[in-house]
């Protein structure tokens, strides 16, 4: 079977994960119906062979280690988390990081993973940022995976208007300081260990977030 490649949410995506999660259509042809039990088993491990051939996952072994940079809670419960997908790919001896600020989706993924017995996941509750510090974070109250830091925020308003229109901005929203920190200050610390792979979706930041990498991504392997 070919690899295959999936840009973000083009129209195969689309139509992919309304196939087998929004609409659960895959689970019902398996005769498999999720329980709160048996949820994780139905709409990620079944699907572990082929997420395996999609981008990013392809290029992810069994016993990796991962940071995953941002994990919104409106897709866990949809078979769509870009971190329970990465879970099921490396498997039990593999272990994926979640860096995460907003309490909301932190709570979710915790209780995701006491709900479905997950060990391979722990979750950093903070910001991944350039340095150690604390910053004026955005946070939506009704799609948590629109939040970004404030400076993105306001450097992205031409791209909302463009995007989403007048109303994107007019969303309710309110601002919290969260804490911040950096990769190569996870990896001092011992948070992280032996990380080949990192997944950074952070809503612009991401460049920033590499720059607090260096040492990291200066590792010969």
């Amino acid at each position: 079977m070919p690899d295959f490649y999936f840009q973000p949410w083009t129209q195969i995506q689309r139509q992919y994960y309304e196939f087998h999660t929004r609409q659960g259509r895959g689970a019902k042809l398996l005769n498999l119906e999720p329980t709160d039990a048996t949820h994780y088993r139905v709409r990620f491990e079944l699907l572990r062979d082929l997420h395996r051939r999609l981008q990013p996952y392809r290029f992810l072994r069994d016993g990796d280690r991962v940071i995953m940079a941002g994990v919104s809670d409106g897709f866990i419960e949809l078979g769509v988390s870009t971190l329970f997908i990465t879970s099921s790919v490396v498997g039990p001896s593999g272990h994926v990081y979640a860096v995460e600020p907003d309490e909301r989706n932190v709570a979710a993924i915790r209780r995701y993973i006491e709900a479905n017995e997950i060990a391979n996941v722990t979750v950093i509750p903070r910001a991944l940022w350039k340095r150690d510090e604390t910053l004026e974070f955005v946070k939506f109250r009704d799609f948590t995976s629109s939040n970004m830091f404030r400076d993105q925020f306001e450097r992205k308003e031409a791209d909302q208007k463009v995007l989403w229109g007048e109303a994107r901005r007019q969303r309710e929203s309110y601002t919290e300081q969260v804490p911040a920190v950096c990769i190569d200050s996870l990896a001092r610390s011992g948070q992280i260990e032996d990380v080949r792979f990192l997944n950074v979706t952070i809503n612009g930041a991401e460049a920033d977030a590499l720059e607090g990498a260096s040492t990291f991504l200066a590792r010969p392997d």
